[in-house]
């Protein structure tokens, strides 16, 4: 008798394993799920230039199943949490992945019409970006800030060297300025400047504006070449000039 109950408490363990959704699953890997979502989303709501992320998933909402179910699908739960924000009509999903001890969350788009995913890189935010693409200072810093919402780390626009956090740097070094330390390294932070190229400006012909921005991990800092035609935004190029600069934060 012992027996055939202790085999009956097997079947319902096995069904109740295998009845569970599959965000019930994934979501049983960590169980501060929820908390570490509401983290994320209010991390990002701090620097990524307008863009309203929610935690996810949120388990009462369809859209974030639909989108779940994808990400399930293709093999990117991660750590089954993750922050969401409607992209001018797509998704932009930036999921939790620890692997080894490591954290490197990653992003991806969803395209509701398509019911496709991909993954979240820079040329797919510039082209998916509705905002006003005249070719303004305004406008450029506000299309890179939209940029830097797929880095799968902390970024953020910088306009000069103190918008770079550099405490340890001027503790040990207190008679030198942070400026010159990086002018010495051949980097130049200024704020988005105009590019004439063969004598127009961007409401008059070709040019670009140059946009800085910093990420904490590794210290790293990039141009953004935001070039402009005819008055018009027309394409991003983005070039990495600096590592380990500032306080930076190394993962392990």
């Amino acid at each position: 008798m012992a027996r055939h109950f202790t085999l009956f408490l097997c079947v319902l363990a096995f069904f109740a394993v295998g009845c569970s959704s599959p965000t019930q699953r994934v979501r049983s890997r960590d169980p501060h799920w929820q908390s570490n979502g509401q983290y994320m989303a209010a991390e990002k709501n701090s620097y990524t230039g307008g863009l309203v992320w929610q935690p996810f998933p949120d388990l009462n909402n369809p859209l974030h199943l639909e989108i779940w179910k994808s990400v399930q699908k293709n093999g990117y739960v991660g750590d089954g949490y993750g922050a969401i924000c409607n992209y001018y009509g797509t998704y932009l999903v930036t999921i939790s992945v620890t692997s080894a001890g490591v954290y490197t969350p990653v992003s991806y788009f969803y395209f509701p019409q398509y019911h496709s995913l991909i993954y979240g890189r820079d040329q797919a935010a510039f082209d998916w970006y509705k905002g006003d693409r005249k070719a303004t200072q305004t406008n450029a810093v506000l299309l890179v800030k939209h940029l830097l919402a797929v880095n799968e780390y902390k970024s953020f626009v910088i306009y000069c060297p103190d918008d770079i956090p550099h405490t340890a740097f001027q503790k040990d070094n207190p008679k030198l300025p942070f400026a010159e330390f990086l002018a010495s390294e051949s980097i130049i932070i200024t704020p988005p400047t105009l590019m004439r190229v063969n004598g127009y400006n961007c409401q008059g012909g070709d040019g670009a504006y140059n946009v800085f921005a910093y990420m904490p991990v590794g210290g790293q800092i990039y141009r953004y070449e935001v070039r402009c035609s005819l008055g018009n935004i027309e394409a991003v190029r983005k070039f990495l000039i600096g590592e380990e600069i500032g306080d930076c934060l190394y993962l392990y």
